[in-house]
Protein backbone atom coordinates (compact mmCIF):
# COMPACT_ATOMS: atom_id res chain seq x y z
CA UNK A 1 0.00 0.00 0.00
CA UNK A 2 0.94 3.43 -1.09
CA UNK A 3 2.38 6.00 2.26
CA UNK A 4 -0.20 8.57 0.86
CA UNK A 5 -2.69 6.26 1.87
CA UNK A 6 -1.54 5.25 5.29
CA UNK A 7 -1.55 8.51 6.06
CA UNK A 8 -5.07 9.74 5.44
CA UNK A 9 -6.37 7.60 8.54
CA UNK A 10 -4.29 10.09 10.79
CA UNK A 11 -7.24 13.30 9.78
CA UNK A 12 -10.65 13.60 11.50
CA UNK A 13 -12.38 14.57 8.89
CA UNK A 14 -10.71 11.49 6.31
CA UNK A 15 -12.19 9.06 9.21
CA UNK A 16 -15.27 10.58 9.81
CA UNK A 17 -15.61 10.67 5.81
CA UNK A 18 -15.32 6.60 5.69
CA UNK A 19 -17.92 6.41 8.38
CA UNK A 20 -21.03 8.16 6.37
CA UNK A 21 -19.45 5.87 3.29
CA UNK A 22 -20.06 2.87 5.31
CA UNK A 23 -23.24 4.13 6.90
CA UNK A 24 -24.21 4.66 3.64
CA UNK A 25 -25.06 8.52 3.57
CA UNK A 26 -25.13 9.78 0.56
CA UNK A 27 -24.96 11.92 -1.75
CA UNK A 28 -21.49 13.42 -0.29
CA UNK A 29 -19.48 16.19 -2.03
CA UNK A 30 -15.74 16.52 -1.85
CA UNK A 31 -14.64 19.58 -3.11
CA UNK A 32 -11.56 21.36 -3.45
CA UNK A 33 -9.61 18.46 -4.73
CA UNK A 34 -6.79 18.40 -7.74
CA UNK A 35 -7.51 15.43 -10.22
CA UNK A 36 -4.24 14.06 -8.63
CA UNK A 37 -5.85 14.55 -5.25
CA UNK A 38 -9.68 13.36 -6.27
CA UNK A 39 -8.18 9.72 -7.55
CA UNK A 40 -5.37 9.76 -4.14
CA UNK A 41 -9.42 10.34 -2.53
CA UNK A 42 -11.50 7.88 -4.25
CA UNK A 43 -8.94 4.80 -4.11
CA UNK A 44 -8.47 5.03 -0.45
CA UNK A 45 -12.22 5.11 -0.06
CA UNK A 46 -12.05 1.85 -1.97
CA UNK A 47 -9.23 0.65 0.16
CA UNK A 48 -10.94 2.30 3.98
CA UNK A 49 -14.64 1.64 3.00
CA UNK A 50 -13.53 -2.00 2.04
CA UNK A 51 -15.92 -1.51 -1.15
CA UNK A 52 -15.70 -1.73 -4.68
CA UNK A 53 -15.90 1.86 -6.78
CA UNK A 54 -16.68 2.96 -9.89
CA UNK A 55 -15.98 6.62 -10.99
CA UNK A 56 -18.17 8.43 -14.24
CA UNK A 57 -16.28 10.95 -15.54
CA UNK A 58 -17.61 12.92 -18.33
CA UNK A 59 -15.47 11.97 -21.66
CA UNK A 60 -12.78 9.33 -22.83
CA UNK A 61 -9.94 11.56 -22.41
CA UNK A 62 -10.52 12.51 -19.20
CA UNK A 63 -11.13 8.54 -18.04
CA UNK A 64 -8.08 7.83 -19.43
CA UNK A 65 -6.51 10.30 -17.68
CA UNK A 66 -7.93 8.64 -14.09
CA UNK A 67 -7.43 5.21 -15.18
CA UNK A 68 -3.48 6.21 -15.93
CA UNK A 69 -3.47 8.33 -11.94
CA UNK A 70 -5.35 5.32 -10.57
CA UNK A 71 -2.25 2.56 -11.86
CA UNK A 72 -0.27 4.55 -9.31
CA UNK A 73 -2.19 2.72 -6.68
CA UNK A 74 -3.59 -0.23 -8.29
CA UNK A 75 -3.07 -2.74 -11.47
CA UNK A 76 -6.47 -3.84 -11.53
CA UNK A 77 -8.76 -0.89 -12.93
CA UNK A 78 -11.21 -1.84 -15.35
CA UNK A 79 -12.17 0.39 -17.95
CA UNK A 80 -15.37 0.38 -19.20
CA UNK A 81 -16.00 2.09 -22.64
CA UNK A 82 -19.05 3.85 -24.58
CA UNK A 83 -20.09 1.55 -27.52
CA UNK A 84 -20.67 3.05 -30.23
CA UNK A 85 -23.95 3.53 -32.15
CA UNK A 86 -23.59 4.05 -35.87
CA UNK A 87 -26.35 5.15 -38.24
CA UNK A 88 -25.26 2.89 -41.30
CA UNK A 89 -24.04 -0.80 -41.15
CA UNK A 90 -20.72 -2.04 -40.33
CA UNK A 91 -18.92 -5.28 -41.06
CA UNK A 92 -17.01 -5.26 -38.13
CA UNK A 93 -16.97 -3.78 -34.61
CA UNK A 94 -14.25 -2.70 -32.85
CA UNK A 95 -12.87 -5.78 -31.05
CA UNK A 96 -10.68 -4.00 -28.22
CA UNK A 97 -14.29 -2.19 -27.25
CA UNK A 98 -16.34 -5.35 -27.05
CA UNK A 99 -13.75 -6.64 -25.15
CA UNK A 100 -12.95 -4.20 -22.60
CA UNK A 101 -16.82 -3.81 -21.92
CA UNK A 102 -17.47 -7.33 -21.35
CA UNK A 103 -14.31 -8.18 -19.11
CA UNK A 104 -15.88 -5.52 -16.94
CA UNK A 105 -19.31 -6.40 -16.91
CA UNK A 106 -18.09 -9.96 -16.03
CA UNK A 107 -15.76 -8.69 -13.42
CA UNK A 108 -18.90 -6.99 -11.94
CA UNK A 109 -20.93 -10.20 -11.66
CA UNK A 110 -18.62 -12.54 -10.61
CA UNK A 111 -17.70 -9.89 -7.78
CA UNK A 112 -13.97 -9.50 -9.01
CA UNK A 113 -14.03 -5.72 -9.84
CA UNK A 114 -12.14 -3.26 -7.50
CA UNK A 115 -11.86 -0.33 -9.59
CA UNK A 116 -14.04 1.07 -12.75
CA UNK A 117 -13.81 3.65 -14.61
CA UNK A 118 -16.44 4.93 -17.26
CA UNK A 119 -17.72 7.70 -18.91
CA UNK A 120 -21.54 9.34 -18.44
CA UNK A 121 -22.41 8.28 -21.96
CA UNK A 122 -21.30 4.51 -21.53
CA UNK A 123 -23.19 4.70 -18.25
CA UNK A 124 -26.43 6.22 -20.05
CA UNK A 125 -26.58 3.60 -22.80
CA UNK A 126 -29.01 0.44 -22.57
CA UNK A 127 -27.54 -2.93 -22.17
CA UNK A 128 -28.48 -6.50 -21.96
CA UNK A 129 -30.17 -7.08 -18.41
CA UNK A 130 -27.90 -8.73 -15.61
CA UNK A 131 -30.79 -12.03 -15.80
CA UNK A 132 -30.13 -12.36 -19.81
CA UNK A 133 -26.05 -11.96 -20.13
CA UNK A 134 -25.75 -14.22 -17.63
CA UNK A 135 -28.42 -16.94 -18.21
CA UNK A 136 -26.26 -19.60 -19.50
CA UNK A 137 -23.16 -19.10 -18.03
CA UNK A 138 -22.05 -22.78 -17.09
CA UNK A 139 -19.25 -24.25 -15.04
CA UNK A 140 -16.93 -27.11 -15.95
CA UNK A 141 -15.92 -29.64 -12.76
CA UNK A 142 -13.61 -32.39 -12.56
CA UNK A 143 -14.95 -35.66 -12.44
CA UNK A 144 -18.16 -35.08 -13.62
CA UNK A 145 -19.77 -36.29 -16.77
CA UNK A 146 -20.89 -33.67 -19.69
CA UNK A 147 -23.06 -34.03 -23.09
CA UNK A 148 -20.77 -32.57 -25.79
CA UNK A 149 -23.37 -31.17 -27.82
CA UNK A 150 -24.72 -29.24 -24.82
CA UNK A 151 -21.29 -27.79 -23.72
CA UNK A 152 -21.26 -26.68 -28.16
CA UNK A 153 -24.32 -25.17 -27.51
CA UNK A 154 -23.99 -22.95 -24.66
CA UNK A 155 -20.48 -21.75 -26.30
CA UNK A 156 -22.11 -20.68 -29.51
CA UNK A 157 -25.20 -19.08 -27.06
CA UNK A 158 -22.14 -16.93 -24.72
CA UNK A 159 -20.29 -15.71 -28.11
CA UNK A 160 -17.63 -18.47 -28.47
CA UNK A 161 -16.73 -18.87 -31.91
CA UNK A 162 -15.56 -22.79 -33.04
CA UNK A 163 -12.18 -22.58 -34.81
CA UNK A 164 -9.38 -25.74 -35.49
CA UNK A 165 -7.34 -23.95 -33.16
CA UNK A 166 -8.02 -21.52 -30.30
CA UNK A 167 -5.39 -18.54 -31.51
CA UNK A 168 -7.81 -15.37 -30.28
CA UNK A 169 -10.00 -14.75 -27.23
CA UNK A 170 -13.55 -16.07 -27.52
CA UNK A 171 -13.01 -19.08 -29.73
CA UNK A 172 -13.16 -22.24 -28.68
CA UNK A 173 -12.21 -25.59 -30.22
CA UNK A 174 -12.45 -29.45 -29.99
CA UNK A 175 -10.22 -31.78 -31.15
CA UNK A 176 -10.95 -35.36 -30.09
CA UNK A 177 -10.91 -35.39 -25.78
CA UNK A 178 -9.81 -32.29 -25.89
CA UNK A 179 -11.68 -28.72 -25.34
CA UNK A 180 -9.75 -25.67 -25.02
CA UNK A 181 -11.68 -22.57 -24.94
CA UNK A 182 -10.37 -18.98 -24.72
CA UNK A 183 -11.38 -17.05 -21.88
CA UNK A 184 -9.08 -14.07 -22.55
CA UNK A 185 -6.81 -12.95 -24.75
CA UNK A 186 -4.06 -14.71 -23.16
CA UNK A 187 -5.27 -17.45 -20.87
CA UNK A 188 -7.53 -20.13 -21.74
CA UNK A 189 -9.28 -23.36 -20.31
CA UNK A 190 -8.24 -26.92 -21.55
CA UNK A 191 -10.91 -29.86 -20.93
CA UNK A 192 -9.82 -33.49 -20.95
CA UNK A 193 -12.17 -35.94 -21.45
CA UNK A 194 -12.11 -39.83 -20.54
CA UNK A 195 -15.73 -40.76 -22.67
CA UNK A 196 -18.18 -38.16 -21.69
CA UNK A 197 -16.45 -37.30 -18.13
CA UNK A 198 -14.46 -34.50 -17.41
CA UNK A 199 -10.79 -36.22 -16.54
CA UNK A 200 -8.75 -33.07 -15.71
CA UNK A 201 -9.07 -29.01 -16.30
CA UNK A 202 -5.85 -27.15 -16.95
CA UNK A 203 -5.28 -23.42 -17.70
CA UNK A 204 -3.41 -22.85 -20.90
CA UNK A 205 -0.96 -20.25 -22.52
CA UNK A 206 -3.15 -19.03 -25.66
CA UNK A 207 0.37 -17.99 -27.66
CA UNK A 208 2.56 -20.64 -26.73
CA UNK A 209 -0.64 -23.34 -26.23
CA UNK A 210 1.34 -25.13 -23.56
CA UNK A 211 -0.94 -26.22 -20.84
CA UNK A 212 -0.16 -24.51 -16.94
CA UNK A 213 -1.72 -24.70 -13.68
CA UNK A 214 -4.13 -27.58 -12.89
CA UNK A 215 -7.00 -26.63 -12.08
CA UNK A 216 -10.31 -28.31 -10.37
CA UNK A 217 -13.13 -26.20 -12.19
CA UNK A 218 -14.03 -23.33 -13.79
CA UNK A 219 -17.08 -21.03 -14.75
CA UNK A 220 -17.36 -20.03 -18.71
CA UNK A 221 -18.89 -16.55 -18.64
CA UNK A 222 -19.98 -14.87 -21.89
CA UNK A 223 -17.46 -13.52 -24.70
CA UNK A 224 -20.17 -11.05 -25.79
CA UNK A 225 -22.20 -8.68 -23.92
CA UNK A 226 -24.80 -9.36 -27.16
CA UNK A 227 -26.32 -12.67 -25.64
CA UNK A 228 -29.69 -13.47 -27.62
CA UNK A 229 -32.60 -13.15 -24.79
CA UNK A 230 -35.09 -14.48 -27.41
CA UNK A 231 -34.53 -16.68 -30.75
CA UNK A 232 -33.85 -15.12 -34.22
CA UNK A 233 -36.95 -16.17 -35.87
CA UNK A 234 -38.89 -14.59 -32.81
CA UNK A 235 -36.27 -10.90 -32.89
CA UNK A 236 -37.22 -10.98 -37.42
CA UNK A 237 -41.16 -11.70 -36.55
CA UNK A 238 -40.62 -8.67 -33.94
CA UNK A 239 -38.70 -6.36 -36.26
CA UNK A 240 -41.16 -7.24 -39.19
CA UNK A 241 -44.36 -5.30 -36.78
CA UNK A 242 -42.78 -2.71 -35.81
CA UNK A 243 -40.72 -1.19 -38.77
CA UNK A 244 -41.89 0.04 -42.12
CA UNK A 245 -41.54 -2.46 -45.02
CA UNK A 246 -38.70 -1.64 -47.09
CA UNK A 247 -36.03 -3.46 -49.00
CA UNK A 248 -33.15 -2.93 -46.62
CA UNK A 249 -35.48 -3.99 -43.84
CA UNK A 250 -36.07 -7.51 -45.78
CA UNK A 251 -31.96 -8.02 -46.44
CA UNK A 252 -31.93 -7.06 -42.92
CA UNK A 253 -34.00 -9.83 -41.02
CA UNK A 254 -33.02 -12.59 -43.94
CA UNK A 255 -29.28 -11.55 -42.57
CA UNK A 256 -30.50 -11.46 -39.39
CA UNK A 257 -32.52 -15.14 -39.77
CA UNK A 258 -29.17 -16.75 -40.89
CA UNK A 259 -27.09 -15.33 -37.56
CA UNK A 260 -25.33 -12.88 -39.17
CA UNK A 261 -27.31 -10.26 -36.85
CA UNK A 262 -24.63 -8.30 -34.25
CA UNK A 263 -24.49 -5.55 -36.73
CA UNK A 264 -27.90 -4.96 -36.53
CA UNK A 265 -28.38 -5.32 -33.01
CA UNK A 266 -28.04 -1.29 -32.80
CA UNK A 267 -30.34 -0.46 -35.51
CA UNK A 268 -33.11 -2.49 -33.87
CA UNK A 269 -32.07 -2.80 -30.30
CA UNK A 270 -35.63 -3.08 -28.78
CA UNK A 271 -36.42 -5.99 -30.93
CA UNK A 272 -33.74 -8.05 -29.58
CA UNK A 273 -34.08 -6.70 -26.07
CA UNK A 274 -37.25 -6.74 -23.99
CA UNK A 275 -35.38 -6.47 -20.87
CA UNK A 276 -32.85 -3.57 -20.33
CA UNK A 277 -30.56 -1.88 -17.93
CA UNK A 278 -27.11 0.40 -17.94
CA UNK A 279 -24.39 -0.70 -16.13
CA UNK A 280 -25.71 1.55 -13.17
CA UNK A 281 -28.12 -1.30 -12.42
CA UNK A 282 -25.11 -3.65 -12.20
CA UNK A 283 -23.19 -1.99 -9.99
CA UNK A 284 -26.04 -0.87 -7.30
CA UNK A 285 -26.12 -3.85 -4.81
CA UNK A 286 -22.41 -2.69 -3.92
CA UNK A 287 -20.76 0.04 -5.63
CA UNK A 288 -19.57 3.24 -4.29
CA UNK A 289 -19.99 6.11 -7.51
CA UNK A 290 -18.03 8.78 -8.12
CA UNK A 291 -19.27 11.38 -9.98
CA UNK A 292 -16.40 13.80 -11.86
CA UNK A 293 -16.90 17.20 -12.45
CA UNK A 294 -20.61 17.08 -11.78
CA UNK A 295 -21.28 20.12 -13.80
CA UNK A 296 -19.38 18.74 -16.90
CA UNK A 297 -20.92 15.38 -16.96
CA UNK A 298 -24.50 17.55 -16.61
CA UNK A 299 -23.50 19.03 -19.80
CA UNK A 300 -22.56 15.87 -21.62
CA UNK A 301 -25.59 14.25 -20.62
CA UNK A 302 -27.37 16.96 -22.76
CA UNK A 303 -25.30 16.71 -25.25
CA UNK A 304 -25.98 13.01 -25.37
CA UNK A 305 -29.95 13.60 -25.61
CA UNK A 306 -29.40 15.84 -28.36
CA UNK A 307 -26.64 13.50 -30.29
CA UNK A 308 -28.77 10.46 -30.11
CA UNK A 309 -32.05 12.55 -31.05
CA UNK A 310 -29.72 12.73 -34.47
CA UNK A 311 -29.08 9.63 -34.83
CA UNK A 312 -32.72 8.72 -34.96
CA UNK A 313 -33.34 11.65 -37.52
CA UNK A 314 -30.42 10.17 -39.10
CA UNK A 315 -31.93 6.33 -39.09
CA UNK A 316 -35.46 7.46 -40.08
CA UNK A 317 -34.42 9.51 -43.18
CA UNK A 318 -32.19 6.45 -44.35
CA UNK A 319 -35.27 4.38 -44.02
CA UNK A 320 -37.40 6.64 -46.03
CA UNK A 321 -35.03 6.70 -48.48
CA UNK A 322 -34.60 2.63 -49.25
CA UNK A 323 -38.75 2.47 -49.30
Amino acid sequence: MSEIVKVLPNFKKFNDYIKNVKSGTNPIMLSGLTDVAKVHFAYSTYFYAEKPICIITYNELQARKIIKDLQYFCDDVAYFPRREILAYDYLAESKDISLDRIRCLNSIYNKKAKVIVTTIEAASQEIVSKETLYKNIFELKQDTSINLDDIKRKLTELGYERKDLVEEVAEYSIRGGIIDIAVSSKKGIRVELWGDEIDSIREFDVESQRSTDKIKKAIIYPATEFVLENSLESVASKIEKNCADSTRLTEDIEEIKQGNYINKIDKYFNSFYNNKQTILDYLKDNFIIFLDEIEKIKARSENIVKDNANIVKTLIEKRKRST
